[in-house]
């Protein structure tokens, strides 16, 4: 897939739109760090992700680094047995990482904007959000791209959020639809990211 080049905002369309139903009643919110490893591959920023996780846990919640394992839901997500009231999910795409902890269940995803390959929005896509991508006759091809991975990223960062990852299919439910969770998507220097909580 070859880089997009654009603006956001081209012909007036939203590139990043908040497609909950409802905003969160909670005051606490995720916290989000996002940083860019040049020259990084996927095994190194995954070892930066889990050192800053480390790091901010032991920071946060006073935990001996040294002492602090991570285990395994049933579907692989990730947590810490030692510090229960902490919740995290890690994602990384091209030479970026994001990171969010949270005090309640949290997921997070994050993708490099690039033309999008449409086969996969037929594919695992519900038809409300192929829709939302495809027939939005103001925006320009960048915003396709970028509401393609903000579709893309809000359903894989619900999943991280419920623990299910991958053991529940894409296409089986419409983040357009999801009234009991709230999404946040950005776009940071070429990356969009998307959170997921209550």
């Amino acid at each position: 897939m070859k880089e997009m080049k654009g603006k956001t905002g081209d012909s007036g369309c939203e590139i990043i739109l908040n497609v909950s139903a409802r905003s969160s009643a909670r005051e606490a919110r995720p916290e989000l760090f996002f940083e860019i490893h040049p020259g990084a591959d996927t095994k190194a920023l995954s070892v930066l992700g889990y050192e800053l996780l480390i790091k901010l846990a032991g920071e946060r919640y006073g935990q001996d680094k040294s002492r602090l394992r991570i285990a395994r839901g049933e579907h692989g997500k990730p947590f810490f047995p030692e510090v229960p009231g902490l919740h995290f999910s890690l994602s990384h795409s091209g030479e970026a990482l994001a990171l969010a902890i949270h005090d309640s269940p949290v997921g997070v995803d994050t993708e490099r904007l690039r033309e999008p390959d449409m086969k996969i929005a037929r594919r695992f896509f519900a038809p409300g959000e192929r829709e939302y991508i495809m027939y939005n006759v103001q925006c320009t091809v960048y915003n396709e791209a970028a509401r393609f991975f903000e579709v893309w990223t809000k359903k894989e960062a619900y999943l991280k959020y419920t623990g299910e990852g991958l053991s529940r299919p894409l296409s089986s439910f419409s983040v357009l639809e999801l009234d009991d969770v709230v999404f946040e998507t950005q776009v940071r220097e070429g990356y969009i990211i998307s959170l997921c909580f209550t």
